[in-house]
């Protein structure tokens, strides 16, 4: 059988969220599926090219627009069973059944102040997606059972359509580093333990950063040592008032703002830091949270959206729309080593529960649902 798929993503070179999500999964797939053959769609070569004689890339155009007019006209040319667009978007004029995934509805379900962090054509693809594609999907992956449950609240999706796929996490990437291969990895970035840390793909609202700076202020008021938080991601809405929050409590020493980590750098940075700070208000999954804990960070979080359904029991939950009791989670994750412990060991177990090989064979069986 052969399977279309939207693989413009991959012509990122930074590997994150959608990119980061189907590199995985058709990584997964190979090793899991030896029956289809998978044609891989873009308007540009691939950055991020899986091995295996299943995959097959082909270019398309125009450029732009993959999802909408490239694929759909390239598909005409030879006859696929199935199409699969790892994006909240049915590509036009398809006539094989289609599959595509819902990360999260938060740009729809959201305050309207927060809406406006959205450009007009996110607010107008998520806009589309509610009203006219996920009817028009044959199947939905969703990674999380909450976005599950906002697609049948919100969207009125049948359950039945909607299949749960959740994340995974690489072990060969995301486990804990020794000490002394995580010192020249520090000093790079200007990094000197003992320090928190943050992994956020983007500084916006949801992720709550400024609460994050002004608790980690509160939490070095009752402290004598000279701790760092470090907060990784790309700059977005937040920026300017997550550098004036900083101004503020005169932590221009103590925090740090790093963009463009690289990818095999971020694993020993979580290895060495005290523990994740990730009080997000909304998430569709909560990917971090795993990675950390596969690298022996205990993490400090919110129960809120689907952060449970990754977290468990594994992590120490805070109010993330109180600064003091974020400040008091990272008190009592420093200061209770047992506790500190507790939560490594328990994250490591927790983290060993997700893998990019179960991910990969619900979403084949979803394929296989579809191709009979």
């Amino acid at each position: 059988m052969k399977i279309a798929i939207n693989a413009q993503n991959l012509t990122h070179r930074e590997t994150h969220g959608i990119s980061q999500y189907l590199f995985n999964l058709i990584e997964a797939l190979q090793r899991v599926d030896s029956r289809h053959q998978y044609v891989l769609f873009s308007g540009k070569p691939l950055v991020h090219f899986p091995e295996g004689k299943q995959y097959v890339g082909q270019l398309v155009k125009p450029k732009r627009g993959v999802s909408y007019l490239g694929m759909p006209l390239a598909m005409r040319k030879e006859s696929f069973d199935l199409a699969f667009v790892p994006r909240e978007t049915v590509p036009f004029g398809l006539k094989v059944p289609t599959v595509i995934t819902a990360f999260d509805l938060f740009a729809s379900i959201c305050s309207q102040e927060i809406k406006a962090e959205f450009s007009i054509l996110s607010r107008m693809h998520y806009y589309l997606a509610t009203q006219f594609h996920f009817k028009r999907a044959d199947r939905i992956l969703t990674i999380s059972e909450d976005t599950k449950k906002d697609l049948i609240e919100h969207c009125g999706i049948p359950s039945e359509k909607i299949r749960v796929t959740p994340l995974g996490v690489d072990p060969l990437v995301f486990h804990k580093r020794p000490s002394d291969e995580m010192i020249p990895v520090l000093k790079k970035y200007g990094i000197v333990s003992p320090y928190f840390i943050n992994t956020s793909s983007r500084w916006w609202s949801r992720k709550n950063l400024v609460r994050v700076i002004e608790a980690f202020a509160l939490f070095r008021l009752n402290s004598q040592d000279a701790f760092q938080l470090i907060i990784t991601g790309s700059k977005g809405p937040v920026f300017d008032k997550m550098r004036d929050t900083i101004a503020k409590h005169a932590l221009g020493e103590h925090v740090k703002l790093l963009e463009y980590v690289k990818d095999g750098d971020l694993p020993y940075l979580l290895s060495g830091a005290i523990a994740l700070v990730f009080p997000s208000l909304h998430e569709g999954f909560g990917l971090p949270i795993l990675e950390a804990m596969a690298c022996g960070c205990p993490v400090v979080t919110s129960n809120t959206s689907a952060i449970p359904e990754a977290a468990g029991k594994a992590a120490l939950y805070v109010d993330p729309f109180d600064c003091g009791s974020i400040a008091d989670g990272m008190k009592q994750i420093w200061e209770n080593t047992v506790m500190r412990e507790k939560f490594v060991i328990q994250g490591l177990e927790r983290s060993r529960a997700f893998s990019w090989e179960s991910t990969a064979k619900k979403t084949l069986q979803t394929f296989d649902e579809l191709i009979g």
